[in-house]
C-alpha cells in the first residue's frame, strides 16, 4: 500500500507542485519504507513551501533521529 500511496502523493505533487501536504505525505512514505534520502527531500520540499509548517518540521526531526531496525 506504500507504493501506491507515494505514487498518488507523487501525481499530486506533479499537478500542484506547491502542496507542502502532499510533499510532507510523501516524506511519510518514504520514511515507513526506510528510504531517508527521499523522504528527506520531500519534507525539505514541503517546508521549502511553508518553513512554519508543523508536520514536516516534525518529520525532519524525527529522520534525522530515524534508526534502522
Amino acid at each position: 500500500h506504500l507504493d501506491s500511496a507515494a505514487y498518488y502523493y507523487d501525481k499530486a505533487i506533479r499537478i500542484f507542485p506547491e502542496y507542502k501536504e502532499a510533499w510532507y505525505q510523501l516524506g511519510e512514505v518514504y520514511l515507513a519504507q526506510k528510504r531517508t534520502t527521499d523522504a528527506a527531500r520531500a519534507f525539505s520540499e514541503s517546508l521549502h513551501i511553508d518553513p512554519h509548517f508543523e508536520p514536516a518540521l516534525d518529520g525532519a526531526k524525527r529522520l534525522k533521529n530515524f534508526k534502522y531496525e
